[in-house]
């Protein structure tokens, strides 16, 4: 349950996003024709994205995954704009409107951010005005809730993105990565690889908290925050760049 090594397990792993996506979207036939881990979608203004994973599936529909164990990161407006960014991925110029394809971002979080106790939330526009009748502008989000333990496919899904141990996971498509980290020479070096990313990220993550608490504490500007807490002048942009 944690996006660095939910990356390494979903590289190259075709089977275990299509099982993650027959799952969560209940289609048992769907089948992944394109994906890719870490897409960084840059835009001329404004903020950028990168989605965790990328898909595509056979109708065209594409997907963004976000593994999310902080709620601050999973907050309804992240995955707004991460559909807005699909949307952004998906027209070219002289795209006819009617062909923009459907779009999903699926957030995998820790905790039950929405609060409602559900196992899967699906949230897709609608006119208010009517009844709550389906807008049918083909975007969908869904939040996974990481608390769930129900016996159930979906269950059995969470239950495998928190476990340690293959050999007590469901689904052979996400144990066979996690084995090859766990129990092979190279798999474990590139495990230790992994394990300094975790850590580095820890401290940034503990940073980024500092910074803000700074910020909102004494009323200092992202860049007076960082000033006092010593932060070197190389690696302030990195920072930054999360705050604002």
């Amino acid at each position: 349950m944690d996006n660095i090594f939910f990356h390494k397990c979903l590289d190259q792993n075709k089977a275990g996003i299509e099982r993650m996506l027959r799952v969560i979207t209940c289609k048992d036939d769907l089948v992944v024709t394109e994906f890719l881990n870490e897409k960084d979608i840059f835009t001329l203004v404004g903020r950028g994205v990168r989605f965790d994973v990328f898909a595509i599936d056979g109708s065209g529909k594409k997907y963004d995954f976000e593994i999310q164990k902080g709620d601050e990161g999973a907050v309804p407006q992240r995955a707004r704009y991460n559909a807005s960014m699909l949307d952004y991925l998906s027209v070219d110029k002289g795209t006819d409107w009617k062909d923009l394809p459907n779009t999903c971002v699926i957030m995998i979080t820790e905790n039950d951010v929405l609060g409602f106790g559900d196992p899967l939330y699906t949230i897709r526009r609608a006119i208010v005005s009517h009844g709550n009748a389906p807008f049918k502008d083909g975007q969908e989000i869904l939040y996974v809730n990481g608390q769930y333990r129900g016996d159930d496919p979906l269950g059995k899904l969470v239950h495998d993105l928190w476990c340690r141990n293959p050999d007590d996971m469901y689904y052979p498509e996400l144990a066979e990565k996690v084995r090859y980290y766990k129990t092979t020479e190279k798999g474990r070096e590139e495990m230790s690889e992994i394990e300094r990313e975790l850590i580095q990220q820890g401290k940034d993550e503990a940073m980024i908290f500092s910074i803000r608490n700074l910020m909102q504490s004494l009323k200092l500007s992202v860049q007076q925050a960082m000033d006092a807490l010593g932060i070197p002048a190389e690696e302030q942009p990195k920072y930054a760049a999360q705050i604002q």
